[in-house]
């Protein structure tokens, strides 16, 4: 009964943890990422983590023997081993290690004694229940810890990955701009979390695909108040073609729309061992969601405003930079004939950079 009690209050110290790790995750670490110029919204390099060691002693030894037998394996190096265990990587003086302090050193001398005894004799005429073979037979693979003969239930080994005034108006903002797309995401959600015998693989599927659709007539209707923008600033009536062509921009949109749900389909697969995990790996992920429909919508403006500019026979436009960090990092002037959505703002979650037919104070 003790045994039980125990286990339920490291399950909730642990999802008081993951609530921590969210937080932080997604109102501190993200902002300060996407305001210095790093996207945690289309690089997965560039996301940050925050991680609270193991508070369950047991779970810790198995994790730390789970990582020394796959570097024994093979499957990882010495410097990932150590990462997995928590211990620095760099500048370990491997000469102090069991294996080349005791173990190796003990071995030669063992070897150089038996050649003293007897020179006639080969080595391996000498080998057997003692010296350096024995050494080699004791360190072999690590103990099986991770399940040991006379444990009591098994326990879960959870890997975890895991508000200014301005992130809570633009949640808002993204909440009521895009409450489709917000109840879609949602309702997947509560779907998942509260039926434990629902078919994840299905939902998150339909729930991707509906979240695509709804985009992608944002992404249309953008396009073409895009176009009607550039002919405003023209001053022009010539006719436009306004089935431009957006399939970069959509294809763009569900290349990162299904890099989101493989992670969500992944993280809950792995990870969750209960309803509570599971919410929490839905609200750690949906800031994504929330990114994306923002900037690839507003992409789709300016994208579009620069494709009528082309047909308008405007050859160059103008970039009015929101900050001195984004005139660094990207093209003042943008070639209509020739420019990639990179050349596009919005650069980052929160760019409120514009173009213009004219040149403009970037300041």
């Amino acid at each position: 009964m003790q045994i039980v009690w125990k286990n339920k209050y490291i399950i909730l110290v642990k999802f008081i943890q993951r609530t921590i790790s969210i937080f932080i995750e997604n109102f501190m670490f993200n902002e300060l990422l996407l305001e210095g110029g790093f996207n945690p919204i289309y690089n997965k390099q560039d996301i940050v983590h925050f991680q609270f060691n193991e508070i369950n002693l047991e779970t810790k030894v198995k994790m730390e023997t789970h990582a020394l037998n796959q570097f024994q394996g093979n499957c990882i190096s010495f410097a990932e081993m150590r990462q997995q265990i928590g211990l620095r990587s760099d500048n370990v003086d491997e000469s102090l290690l069991y294996a080349n302090m005791i173990q190796q050193k003990n071995a030669l001398e063992l070897i150089q004694a038996k050649l003293g005894q007897n020179t006639t004799s080969s080595v391996s005429s000498n080998t057997g229940t003692s010296g350096p073979d024995k050494e080699q037979k004791v360190s072999g693979t690590a103990k099986n810890t991770i399940s040991p003969t006379n444990q009591h239930g098994t326990s879960s080994v959870n890997i975890k990955e895991s508000l200014s005034k301005k992130t809570k108006k633009n949640i808002e903002k993204y909440k009521k701009n895009f409450a489709s797309v917000y109840k879609r995401y949602h309702v997947a959600r509560n779907e998942i979390c509260e039926q434990d015998n629902s078919d994840i693989t299905t939902i998150l599927a339909l729930t991707r695909d509906s979240i695509s659709k709804d985009l992608a007539n944002r992404i249309q209707a953008e396009a073409s108040n895009g176009m009607l923008k550039a002919l405003k600033d023209s001053n022009s009536n010539i006719f436009l073609n306004k089935k431009i062509i957006i399939s970069e921009l959509t294809n763009k949109m569900n290349k990162t729309l299904n890099n989101i749900f493989k992670d969500i389909h992944k993280k809950i697969k792995n990870e969750a061992k209960s309803n509570e995990e599971k919410i929490a790996i839905f609200d750690a992920i949906e800031y994504r969601i929330r990114f994306l429909s923002e900037s690839i919508v507003l992409k789709s403006y300016w994208y579009a405003y620069v494709k009528a500019c082309h047909q308008l026979h405007i050859a160059k436009v103008y970039i009015k930079f929101n900050s001195e960090k984004d005139s660094k990092n990207h093209k003042t002037i943008i070639d209509t004939n020739k420019f990639t959505l990179d050349d596009i703002p919005p650069y980052n979650a929160y760019c409120s950079c514009k173009i213009f037919q004219e040149r403009r104070d970037s300041k």
